[in-house]
C-alpha cells in the first residue's frame, strides 16, 4: 500500500491531514508480508494517530480491505471490538496486535505475499460502501462510548 492510498481512505472519513508522517511511512516500509503491513498500519493509526481525525475508521477500512482482498473471513463486530481494545489498552506490541487481528478472523490465514497496489485502489470504494455500518458504529462510539452490535 502507498501512503497516498492510506490518505485516500482517510479522506472518506475526514480531511486526510497527516499529523504523524514518520509512523505512517515506517508502517508502510517495515512489513515483510501483507499481514505484517496490516499490523504496523493498525498501530500507526490507532496508537500513533497518523491522521488529524478518522484514525479508527481508517484502520477499520484497511483491515476490511486487506481481509477482503486476501479472502479472509472475519467478523465486523470483532473488528469493532479489537479497535476499541487496542486503543483503550494502548497495545503497541507487534505480537499482541497480531493476536488481536487474528481474533477477528474465522479460519486459516495465509500470511505470505504482499497485496498489489492496483487491487487496493480497485477495492477501496467497495469496502467503504460494504462496511459503512462498521464505520458508523466507530463514529457513534467516539460520541457515546457505547458499542452496538452489528449485523454480520
Amino acid at each position: 500500500m502507498r501512503k497516498s492510498q492510506v490518505i485516500e481512505i482517510n479522506k472518506n472519513f475526514d480531511s486526510g491531514i497527516v499529523v504523524n508522517p514518520d509512523s505512517l511511512e515506517y508502517a508502510l516500509e517495515i512489513g515483510e508480508n501483507w499481514f505484517d503491513e496490516l499490523i504496523f498500519l493498525t498501530r500507526a493509526l490507532l496508537i500513533d494517530h497518523s491522521f488529524e481525525e478518522g484514525n479508527k475508521r481508517t484502520a477499520a477500512a484497511i483491515i476490511c480491505l486487506y481481509f477482503n482482498i486476501k479472502k479472509v473471513e472475519f467478523s465486523k463486530n470483532e473488528v469493532l471490538r479489537i479497535i476499541i481494545e487496542i486503543i483503550l489498552e494502548n497495545i503497541s506490541n507487534k505480537n499482541e496486535l497480531r493476536n488481536k487481528l487474528l481474533e477477528t478472523t474465522k479460519g486459516k490465514v495465509d500470511f505470505m505475499g504482499k497485496i498489489p497496489e492496483l487491487k487496493i485502489s480497485d477495492n477501496i470504494n467497495t469496502i467503504i460502501k460494504k462496511y459503512r455500518d462498521l464505520f458508523q458504529a466507530l463514529l457513534e462510539y467516539e460520541q457515546t462510548k457505547k458499542l452496538r452490535v452489528l449485523k454480520e
